[in-house]
């Protein structure tokens, strides 16, 4: 075999005898220009010529040989597997790869890897809404919201926030509710902070009018 540029040749007599042609040049006229040339190697008697073949020519003597249509020889199961199954496989898919997949496999190949994909994405929709949000009311805690303290601590921590803030990022659009908790907490802790001032005043009025 010869490497000529990159692709591989062969010398058409060892084809030749390999597939029981016993007139050579005649089977070279058979073949386009483009499938046959010369190349030079050496032997012990020196560099000489000998006449190449390409791809394309191998495959063309192959399938026009008398072994062709003999069954159980090479160039008949060569032919047999061209075909029978490569030509085949090219017109229903395009290319062709050996040991490849029947359409009606692949088709429930993929049908399968869909419904899988499916199924584990539903899961995970099921999941997402059927989480438990757990925000138990731990003791003290309802007074402690109830004392001015806990009025103000609202607007930087609060409990029912954090439960709206979980929800947003497990997919919920709470963006209504959190708005109105917003401005509740707002609202509350502005009127605390008023009746704080309020009662320190009164705390100080009281104070020095008692003096009197």
């Amino acid at each position: 075999m010869f490497n000529i540029d990159g692709n591989p040749w062969f010398a058409a007599s060892d084809v030749c005898k390999a597939l029981g042609l016993t007139n050579s040049r005649m089977s070279l006229k058979a073949l386009d220009d483009d499938e046959k040339g010369v190349s030079s190697t050496y032997t012990v008697k020196g560099a000489q010529n000998v006449s190449v073949i390409n791809e394309s020519g191998l495959y063309t003597l192959i399938l026009r040989c008398r072994d062709a249509v003999t069954p159980g020889t090479i160039p008949y199961r060569f032919r047999k597997w061209v075909t029978g199954e490569v030509l085949p496989q090219i017109r229903k898919t395009g290319s062709y790869i050996k040991n490849a997949i029947p359409q009606e496999d692949r088709i429930k190949m993929v049908a399968d890897q869909v419904a899988t994909a499916t199924a584990s994405a539903v899961m995970q929709a099921m999941q997402v809404e059927q989480k438990s949000y757990d925000v138990p009311l731990k003791p003290g805690y309802r007074e402690h919201i109830h004392s001015p303290e806990g009025v103000l601590g609202l607007a930087e921590h609060s409990l029912l926030m954090n439960l709206l803030n979980r929800m947003q990022d497990d997919g919920h659009d709470v963006s209504g509710a959190a708005a109105e908790f917003t401005t509740m907490v707002s609202y509350i802790v502005a009127v605390s902070k008023c009746l704080n001032d309020i009662r320190s005043h009164a705390q100080y009025i009281t104070k020095n009018t008692a003096a009197f």
